[in-house]
């Protein structure tokens, strides 16, 4: 587990009379205390041993496509800012998680009150396996339960056919880690048909009381293929 998202590594089957490699990538939450790595077996045979050698684990390089997540600083001026309230720019003001600042989520009393920002949509995405993770806190306010948010992540890919992927966090008053796994869509056609923007956004409900702050905003490329960790290969067979 990572967050609360279940990565699995890949199935191998049939006769692994040869040795066999199985790998795994997976990403650590923000308060990851105890990674657990173990191998199950489906069927196996009585009296057949099972062989496991060369385990390692490995830090990967990874790229964050939201450099600014940590909601430290302001855009510079001139700038077209990075994340939007009310359709307008937000900047950071109020107490982050292990930083400086953070981003509030004001409430609203009639529609669902957002902030979002705009990821510009570029080849480097482009089918691209992403883990976003964020930092929220919801505090409740007049006696009530603080307010659950929801992480959004919507896309549109070749023919204009749109995708959505959310996970939602419940309020805690602490600051918890919400996390989605998602696939960038491909796009097709010259480059003046590629929508110009991915929506990445957090919503909270209307008419519930309560402050929401958001911080640690994360974006990752999941490195892409597998990777051999030094596992040394099989001789052939002659």
């Amino acid at each position: 587990m990572a967050g609360k998202t279940l990565l699995r590594g890949e199935a191998l089957s049939g006769p692994m009379s040869a040795w066999s490699h199985v790998c795994l990538n997976f990403v650590t939450g923000n308060r990851t205390e105890r990674v657990e790595v173990g191998v199950y077996c489906s069927s196996i045979v009585e009296g057949n041993p099972i062989l496991i050698d060369q385990c390692a684990l490995y830090v990967l390089p990874t790229e964050d496509f939201l450099p600014s997540g940590t909601m430290e600083t302001a855009p510079e001026k001139g700038r077209m800012p990075e994340w939007y309230s009310r359709g307008k720019s937000v900047s950071p003001a109020s107490e982050g998680y292990q930083s400086k600042y953070s981003l509030e989520l004001p409430p609203c009393n009639d529609r669902v009150s957002s902030l979002f920002c705009l990821i510009p949509a570029r080849q480097q995405l482009e089918g691209r396996a992403v883990w976003i993770s964020a930092m929220i806190k919801s505090v409740s306010d007049r006696g009530v339960s603080p307010p659950e948010v929801t992480l959004v992540l919507r896309s549109t890919g070749a023919n204009g056919k749109r995708s959505e992927v959310s996970a939602t966090c419940p309020g805690t008053g602490e600051w918890t880690e919400v996390t989605l796994l998602a696939t960038m869509p491909e796009h097709a056609g010259d480059a003046t048909d590629v929508p110009p923007f991915h929506v990445l956004l957090f919503e909270r409900p209307p008419g519930v009381d309560g402050r929401v702050f958001i911080d640690e905003v994360v974006m990752l490329g999941i490195p892409e293929g597998r990777f051999d960790g030094g596992l040394v290969p099989a001789p052939a067979a002659r």
